[in-house]
Formats: C-alpha cells, sequence, structure tokens
C-alpha cells in the first residue's frame, strides 16, 4: 500500500517478560563458594557483590567474580584465579594486561605453576593475592584498607 506508519515501542522491567534459559550455578566454583560464605563471617563495611560489573577489552569483556563496595564509594574487582589449564591462565593474564582497570584485585593459588603456563604477574596492572588452599577474607580485606 505504500503507507509508512510509525510507531513508539517501550521495553522495561515491568514487561513480565520470562528467560527460557535454567537458571546458572550461584557460584564457577568451590573456592569462590566457599570464599563468599567465609566473607559473610567478617565484620566490615565492605559488601561483597557477585559477577555484577564487566571489563571492556578489545573485542570481548572479562567479568571479575565479584565487586567489593565501601560504603563511602571506594570499590574493587576481585578475580579468583584458582586451578586452570595453561591455555586459561594464559587467556586470563592478557585480558588483565589489556583491561587498564584500576581497580583489579587478582586472587591467584600458589599451587598454580603459572611459569609452566607461560605466564607472569610482573607488571601486571592489579594488585594480587597469593592463597593456598583457601581465600581468606581478611587478606583480601588488608588489600583494601
Amino acid at each position: 500500500s505504500g503507507t509508512i506508519k510509525t510507531g513508539h515501542f517501550s521495553l522495561n522491567d515491568r514487561c513480565g517478560l520470562v528467560t527460557h534459559y535454567p537458571p546458572g550455578k550461584p557460584y564457577d566454583s568451590m573456592l569462590e563458594a566457599s570464599f563468599a560464605k567465609r566473607w559473610e563471617s567478617h565484620k566490615t563495611e565492605w559488601v561483597l557483590e557477585r559477577e555484577v560489573d564487566l571489563i571492556p577489552i578489545p573485542g570481548s569483556v572479562m567479568v571479575p567474580d565479584f565487586r567489593i563496595v565501601h560504603p563511602d564509594g571506594r570499590n574493587f574487582l576481585l578475580e579468583i584465579i584458582g586451578y586452570w589449564r595453561p591455555e586459561y591462565l594464559k587467556k586470563k593474564f592478557a585480558q588483565v594486561r589489556k583491561a587498564e582497570c584500576d581497580n583489579l584485585i587478582l586472587a591467584i593459588s600458589e599451587r598454580l605453576n603459572l611459569e609452566k603456563a607461560g605466564v607472569t604477574v610482573k607488571n601486571l596492572p592489579a594488585q594480587v593475592v597469593w592463597f593456598k588452599d583457601k581465600l581468606s577474607p581478611k587478606a583480601v580485606l588488608e588489600l583494601l584498607e
């Protein structure tokens, strides 16, 4: 008919849409779950939030495991690097170097063979906290204060 009609489309959080995807696991690993559980028992003003920030990197994004927020507005992003394959470590460390994020904390397991994976923490643009079996909330809090 050749007639062009225009209209207005609005989509918001009250539209009642639901996903067809099943709910995800609350944590990617037992290491993350146990850290979050132990965080709850610490007396601190810092609030731990799960996977709420995206860090843009060229061609992709990085999703840190946690954001840690203080009531005064300070916030840090925490990525826990526990047990992974060398390819994963190379990719993760490359992401961190490209991220140019000045509030990132990497919690790295001392059990990882970083040298064998061909990665190093030297000149890494992030604060680093090391852990053996369990990541201590106290160790992370010491970096924040």
